[in-house]
């Protein structure tokens, strides 16, 4: 009777104690959440408010464009694309006259892939044949200052046989003629990557050296390179090609100009010396006076050396830098 009783009490001790666990895994119950608002950070965020699609190409530049900036239509029509101009807040307008700008296109309607720069004329060229067309989009999205031209209207168009834009197995071809001052006949060649390329036009060399002075006469700094780089090109050969380039690195009143004048008066050689050296003394641009020190070293002129280790001591770190470098070019 005694073991009898013994049994039953164990067995109804661990019924007890059976009965305290938890359904389930038999893992501890959770403890309650305390007051300081734990539970709460264990819930999931909101999700974010829908987005709503533009209802239009035009907004989704809009959208796409920074703040502040003007969308409107480029003025251009081209199949399956909605090509747009996109315009800073009114500023100044540069010394070129030319308002900044980007064109941009979307391919394939709202929502569709918006493009930019040589992607918007890939895309073009993919979707038309028009020559014109190209020619048009090309002009807008490489910033060219110029008028279109589809014939020859004058006796120097006529003599280099200008033609309206056509279609090549190395691109599309096509004239403009510059605006501003100084007007100025350009041919150009966009290529399949939606590069362009100005092609050269062979001229006389007196023609050539007076053309690139008109052409520094003018605003459009993009002229002013190409008028510096014919200028350089003919200033070992030609006294007019290599005094019109000097008097530019002396007294052209921009100062980017005059700067890219000194680099390339690098080219006449001896000759630019002195007149490099009177720029990096005592021109009032940094720009200038550091780029007359780079060309004074590319030369190598052992007569720039007393001047170089002046500049070397420049206040200016950029000056000091290429003044330093050129001495290490010296003969």
């Amino acid at each position: 009777m005694h073991a009898i009783a013994a049994f039953l009490a164990g067995v109804l001790l661990a019924a007890a104690c059976n009965s305290q666990k938890p359904q389930g895994s038999g893992a501890p119950a959770p403890g309650r959440p305390d007051d300081t608002g734990s539970s709460k950070m264990t819930q999931p965020p909101p999700d974010p408010p829908p987005t709503t699609p533009p209802s239009s190409t035009l907004e989704q530049v809009q959208r796409w464009a920074p703040a502040g900036h003007t969308v409107g239509a480029a003025g251009l029509d081209v199949p399956g694309l909605d090509l747009f101009m996109v315009s800073p807040p009114d500023a100044p307008v540069p010394a070129d006259g030319m308002r900044p700008y980007a064109i941009v296109a979307v391919a394939g309607g709202v929502g569709g892939k918006l493009l930019e720069r040589e992607e918007v004329i890939r895309a073009a060229s993919a979707a038309t044949q028009d020559a014109t067309k190209l020619a048009q989009l090309a002009i807008l999205v490489h910033r060219i200052q110029g008028e279109l031209l589809q014939d020859a209207k004058t006796d120097e168009q006529r003599k280099v046989k200008v033609a309206a834009p056509a279609l090549t197995p190395l691109g599309v071809d096509f004239w403009v003629w510059t605006t501003g001052v100084g007007r100025m006949l350009e041919h150009h060649r966009l290529d399949a990557s939606g590069r362009l390329q100005r092609i050269p036009q062979v001229v006389a060399q007196d023609d050539a050296v007076a053309n690139a002075v008109t052409s520094l006469a003018g605003v459009s700094t993009s002229m002013h390179a190409s008028a510096l780089k014919t200028l350089a090109g003919l200033c070992a050969a030609d006294p007019k090609a290599k005094q019109a380039l000097l008097d530019a690195v002396a007294r052209h009143p921009r100062d980017d100009t005059r700067a890219a004048a000194a680099d390339a008066a690098a080219a006449c050689g001896a000759a630019a010396v002195e007149p490099l050296i009177h720029a990096m003394e005592q021109d009032k641009a940094n720009i200038v006076r550091w780029k007359a020190a780079a060309a004074l070293g590319v030369i190598g002129d052992a007569k720039a050396r007393p001047a170089l280790e002046k500049a070397a001591k420049s206040d200016s770190p950029e000056v000091s830098y290429a003044a330093k470098k050129a001495l290490g070019k010296l003969k």
